[in-house]
């Protein structure tokens, strides 16, 4: 009999990557540093007609990529606070309705204009904050994880 050992592989999550289109270069690296170990519900390029209707863009992303997801990660550049699909994708991601609460990650790329960390070196959402739409805001201040700086 041949008992040879067979290491199983992990499941792999399904996430969804929120991003400002600016920081396009910064997506396209997460997918190649981590792709290999998550299996992407996100976006791409040429998906989404950018003529469509907002309402219509919501829905299919809500049901389309972010229900089918576990995780949320969030890209925050210098201009993710604009860009008002983020927030929806943070909201679909963890309102109950959508399928359940998702897990939020939200990394701070370089681009990002401010530094989370006060004069003692302690994190302090407050500094940020500004920069963030107010759901993210609310979310790390209630205890979702922050990484700090995502770098190509």
């Amino acid at each position: 009999m041949n008992y040879a050992f067979q290491p199983q592989q992990p499941e792999k999550h399904k996430i969804f990557v929120s991003f400002h289109n600016a920081d396009q270069a910064y997506r396209q690296a997460f997918d190649q540093l981590f792709g290999n170990h998550f299996i992407s519900m996100s976006v791409d390029f040429g998906d989404i007609e950018p003529e469509s209707d907002d309402d219509y863009i919501k829905r299919l992303i809500r049901e389309e990529h972010i229900v089918n997801s576990s995780v949320v990660f969030a890209l925050y550049g210098a201009e993710t606070h604009k860009r008002k699909h983020v927030d929806w994708e943070i909201s679909a991601a963890l309102s109950e309705k959508v399928g359940g609460h998702k897990g939020l990650v939200v990394l701070l790329l370089p681009t990002f204009p401010v530094q989370p960390f006060n004069a003692l070196g302690q994190y302090d959402v407050s500094l940020i904050s500004q920069y963030l739409h107010p759901r993210t805001a609310a979310n790390l201040q209630n205890g979702f994880e922050l990484r700090n700086s995502f770098s190509l």
